[in-house]
């Protein structure tokens, strides 16, 4: 059983960051064009949750300032569990109770905000529980009508929102900008044609960054980075050509004839600007990691996963690395979220992304070190 965190609980927890083995940094020859990969990934910890616990394996998680992560897994999509900056499992926080005769609570989004606060969406009766710096339910905020794929926390107070709302004058607009405190949505957009097609699944879904003009996007299935402005203006449109990345917009993300297909999962801007993006394609040997019915029983067998640095004002791609494994969030611009196992009962651990000189000697790939993959090219 998953136990409830109480505040106490919280603030009696050690937070000690875990120790690394691995010594210093080691370059690839991994290469996009002249475009070279120098980062490798050092695991600095494994989430560990109680024996009787299993986890799901999609999930949203962030990571605040302290370290401690948050995840929400495809397990038990109403309960949010917290884990310090070890990977030790702390508990899980108190969610807001449901009126009698509700939906379920199902958190799709998680962020956070300054000064260490949490929030968590949910898409049920569309609502945003915020947690205060000691993770104590501070209140509920209730939202549009609509689902929530994905946030942006733009300010203290304003929020872009991705996820389809389907009401006449916001159908086929799938960002939608919120306003704390002011009832309704103060603006949609994101899309020029505004049409929504139900037979295309993911055409309403989008990842979305906080951006320092405004608001990055871009589809899930198809690797096009944009930046709107918060009055509904399209800044910039950037098609990223990669031959691992075809788009597509319909049918199911894993195909007999291809394997799992390419999506783009996060983005995250950084102090410098620069935009870290998130993808995973078809590992090399991708059918030994999914059964018959074409459902994942082996993250590491089925799926690698591309980590791009990219500078869209000047169209430059500055660092493109290639993964083994199934990287699934980008918990802030230097960790991510790994997930290993099956769908059913997978496992998660935490790297830390390091920046290396070319040239400088490393310890080989080891457990808690992965370099990019040698000799392909994306």
């Amino acid at each position: 059983m998953i136990r409830t965190l109480g505040v106490a609980g919280l603030l009696l927890a050690t937070a000690a960051t875990l120790a690394s083995d691995a010594a210093g940094p080691q370059p690839s020859t991994h290469s996009q064009g002249t475009t070279r990969c120098f980062t490798r990934l050092e695991r600095v910890a494994d989430l560990v949750v109680p024996d009787s616990s299993r986890l799901g394996g999609t999930t949203v998680a962030v990571r605040d300032g302290r370290g401690y992560v948050f995840v929400v897994h495809a397990g038990d999509i109403e309960t949010i569990l917290v884990f310090d900056p070890t990977g030790s499992f702390l508990g899980s926080l108190v969610v807001p109770k449901r009126p009698a005769g509700s939906l379920p609570l199902n958190f799709t989004a998680l962020a956070t905000s300054p000064g260490d606060s949490l929030l968590a969406f949910n898409s049920f009766g569309p609502s945003m529980a915020v947690y205060g710096p000691t993770l104590e339910l501070a209140r509920v905020v209730p939202l549009p009508d609509g689902q929530v794929h994905d946030v942006a926390v733009l300010g203290p107070d304003t929020l872009a929102v991705s996820g389809p709302v389907l009401t006449p004058d916001r159908v086929g607009l799938p960002v939608h900008l919120i306003a704390l405190g002011r009832e309704g949505i103060v603006r949609s957009f994101g899309s020029h044609d505004e049409v929504r097609r139900p037979d295309i699944a993911h055409m309403d879904t989008r990842v979305v960054a906080r951006a320092s003009a405004g608001v990055w996007m871009s589809r899930v299935t198809e690797y096009t980075i944009e930046l709107w402005d918060r009055s509904g203006d399209r800044l910039l449109t950037w098609p990223l050509r990669r031959d691992w990345f075809e788009p597509w917009f319909q049918g199911r993300a894993t195909s007999p004839e291809t394997g799992p297909r390419p999506q783009l999962l996060d983005l995250a801007e950084d102090e410098g600007g620069r935009l870290h993006t998130l993808s995973v394609t078809a590992d090399s040997h991708w059918t030994e990691g999914v059964d018959d019915e074409l459902f994942t029983t082996d993250y590491a067998r089925a799926r690698d996963t591309y980590l791009e640095v990219i500078l869209p004002s000047e169209r430059k791609t500055i660092e493109s690395c290639r993964f083994s494994g199934h990287f699934t969030v980008l918990l802030d611009a230097r960790h991510v979220l790994r997930v290993d196992g099956s769908l059913a009962d997978a496992t998660y651990s935490v790297w830390r992304r390091m920046p290396s000189v070319p040239g400088a000697p490393g310890p080989s790939q080891s457990r808690h070190v992965l370099s990019s993959l040698q000799g392909e090219s994306p």
